[in-house]
């Protein structure tokens, strides 16, 4: 098993959310970067359930200032977890 973080663009949906569950089946805490707030807190739910770690950052990829925001959301999650 491995430990850290994965962010994935896109992760609550799709590919994304193949990406979202391989990760985190490698023992990732997955963070779902993804601009649709309700399936990204379902694609949360949906890695818990199956025993996994993830977190839901609503960012809208096309906007540069919330790109430049990331990093320091991300950690904010990490002095969470």
């Amino acid at each position: 098993m491995t430990s850290g973080m994965a962010v994935v663009t896109g992760g609550a949906a799709g590919l994304g959310m193949i990406i979202t569950r391989s990760l985190s089946r490698q023992g990732l805490h997955v963070v779902i970067a993804d601009r649709d707030n309700e399936a990204g807190q379902a694609a949360v739910e949906q890695v818990e359930q199956a025993g996994g770690q993830a977190s839901h950052v609503a960012i809208d990829m096309s906007e540069e200032q919330q790109v430049r925001q990331l990093p320091e959301r991300l950690g904010r999650l990490g002095r969470q977890a």
